[in-house]
């Protein structure tokens, strides 16, 4: 009979406890109201260029360099180039003191057709950001990639040697080509069609 009472004791001393800290505190709170929350929308557009300067009513995500001015057949020890822009379009502030989306910029050959497999290690790419001055093919080779065989554009994504792309600004840009002089006629009269060039924006 004494073990029974004691484990009847037992049993109202832990009711006993969870009763008392079930117990409500005083509390208050506040709230607030109308919060607006949304995540940038990031947008890279390139641009064709009129004069040397941005035309700005040719702007998109896929675009072709104008037909007017197509790349030259290259020969061994020559070069071609072409400017363009890009343009960091993104839209990352709801409200007033919202962060940037700010881009390190890259870029890839993820396609190309035509006669590829015969040219793609023997031409070779570069992008700079564009020189005035004409006699370096617009090229600032302080501010460029090393020359790269197109295979190797076609690996992956090569960082680009230029400024960081800011948010609603535009970067004036060449991508040149040349054939190295140390190539024969092994590669003579062939043509790469619909190559493409990506170019990436990740956000710094």
């Amino acid at each position: 009979m004494k073990k029974i009472l004691s484990g009847f004791i037992g049993l109202f001393l832990v009711i006993g406890i969870v009763a008392g800290v079930g117990y409500a505190l005083f509390n208050t709170s506040a709230s607030v109201n109308g919060v607006v929350l949304g995540t940038a929308s990031p947008n890279l557009v390139l641009c064709n260029e009129v004069g040397g300067v941005i035309a700005e009513d040719q702007c998109a995500q896929t675009f072709s360099f104008p037909t007017n001015d197509p790349f030259g057949p290259l020969v061994p020890g020559g070069e071609d180039w072409a400017g363009f822009f890009l343009k960091n379009n993104s839209s990352s502030e709801i409200l007033s003191g919202g962060n940037k989306l700010n881009f390190k910029l890259y870029a890839t050959i993820p396609s190309a057709g035509g006669q590829w497999n015969d040219l793609k290690d023997a031409v070779e790419m570069r992008v700079c950001l564009y020189l005035l001055t004409s006699g370096t093919n617009h090229c600032d080779t302080t501010k460029a990639t090393s020359w790269m065989t197109l295979a190797e554009w076609n690996a992956g994504d090569i960082a680009l040697n230029v400024p960081t792309l800011l948010q609603g600004e535009n970067i004036h840009l060449t991508v040149l080509f040349r054939l190295p002089i140390s190539f024969d006629n092994t590669v003579a009269g062939k043509t790469i069609q619909d190559m493409n060039i990506t170019f990436k924006g990740v956000q710094q």
